[in-house]
């Protein structure tokens, strides 16, 4: 199969080729005609799904479980063993299993495997009671990051979203609150833990590192300056999943300096509707590992992230300097050019305050000792059907 661009098209490569998500597919237009219908083209029943991965769909149940069981003529081979043929193991049971406290105790007692997305407190509590198990650690996507309406008052003015940030002791929050397992610095746009793809904090020149340093003096004179002599009032639309905890905290740095905060917290569906959908939230908006700064994604994608119009430009930004880094590093015709331009971008990001970082934590996930191949590859138990099969394709049991 041949791919032909008009120009040089990274973002072609990376959607239509690399991205293993549900969005991008190659399909069988055979297998579409067969078993789907015009009342209903976009339902395919799973009985009748087909592909090219270590596994082959032979029992599904909405809501609770999935049985995938060895595809006999799958065509690849280990790439760290190469002469092993995948998958390795026979048959797997993809349970869906919304009460973490169930899953816990089910990984306890060793009737699953493999655990992942724990918060730091029940990986403490793992520890103690199962030492056995095996510990993965896994930087969060993306750094807490609450996004204030750039383009509605006060957060149209950069000194009140410099003052939120001053207001916040990141230090503090990552050693007292995450106990030493989130990074305590800022994050820009990308990751600070892309090499070569970021703009590290440690990077950054003196005077914007004293932006984003704790200080609620210098945080209260700038709403001085900026007309809030006494403070304001504001609130932040929050999805419930992400951490009320943490948001409570970042609540009483505000109140420091005279800036009260109320928490209004929506279940995902209600989150996505007003703030993605409706874009109807006229202060801040939060949600846990989704936030616009320390994305761990593909860089060229995050040229998007706070480009006028894109659906998670949360902040609403309309900068006509980032508008052009998309543009332009679609037109590169070098991965020198494009990483020029991501890196620009990351000094933008930062030196124009568009979202006040808070830290990047991370995540927990455990699996017994046999479960064999396994090193907390994201998405290999989460994240959507073209990730499971590539990584559960493997792993394998280690039965001694």
């Amino acid at each position: 199969m041949v791919f032909k661009t008009k120009t040089p098209n990274p973002e072609a490569t990376v959607e239509n080729l690399l991205r293993m998500i549900c969005t991008q597919s190659i399909e069988c237009p055979d297998a579409v005609a067969a078993y789907t219908s015009a009342s209903s083209p976009a339902i395919i029943n799973w009985h009748n799904s087909i592909g090219t991965g270590p596994y082959i769909l032979s029992d599904f149940v909405d809501s609770t479980a999935a049985t995938l069981t060895k595809n006999p003529g799958y065509w690849a081979f280990d790439e760290r063993y190469p002469a092993n043929r995948l998958p390795y193991v026979n048959s797997v049971i993809y349970l869906i299993i919304p009460n973490q406290s169930t899953a816990l105790a089910a990984l306890r007692t060793g009737k699953i495997d493999c655990v992942q997305s724990l918060t730091m407190t029940a990986a403490q509590g793992l520890q103690k009671t199962n030492p056995e198990l095996v510990q993965f650690t896994t930087i969060l996507g993306a750094c807490e990051t609450l996004e204030p309406r750039n383009d509605l008052a006060p957060f149209s003015d950069i000194r009140v979203r410099e003052a939120l940030q001053m207001a916040l002791n990141l230090p503090e929050i990552a050693n007292s609150f995450y106990q030493g397992t989130a990074q305590p610095y800022p994050q820009s746009l990308t990751s600070s833990n892309q090499v070569g793809w970021a703009w590290p904090y440690q990077q950054w020149p003196a005077d914007l590192q004293a932006q984003y340093a704790y200080n609620p003096t210098g945080a209260k004179q700038l709403l001085a300056q900026a007309g809030f002599p006494n403070g304001f009032t504001t609130d932040v639309v929050a999805d419930n999943t992400g951490n009320m905890d943490l948001l409570q905290i970042v609540q009483s740095y505000f109140a420091a300096i005279n800036v009260t905060l109320t928490i209004q917290a929506m279940d995902p569906a209600s989150w996505t509707s007003y703030v993605v959908v409706g874009k109807k939230q006229d202060a801040l908006a939060y949600r846990s590992g989704a936030g616009t700064l320390g994305n761990i994604n593909t860089p060229i994608k995050m040229l998007q992230r706070d480009m006028n119009g894109f659906a998670g430009n949360f902040s609403h930004v309309n900068d006509s300097v980032f508008n052009g880094f998309y543009p332009a590093a679609l037109a590169a015709t070098s991965i020198d050019q494009v990483q020029q331009l991501v890196i620009q971008a990351n000094q933008r990001v930062a030196q124009q305050h568009f979202a006040i970082s808070i830290v990047q934590p991370s995540t927990f996930g455990f699996n017994q000792p046999w479960f064999k191949g396994y090193s907390g590859q994201f998405g290999a138990a989460a994240a959507g059907g073209n990730y499971l099969c590539f990584y559960l394709g493997r792993f394998w049991i280690n039965a001694h």
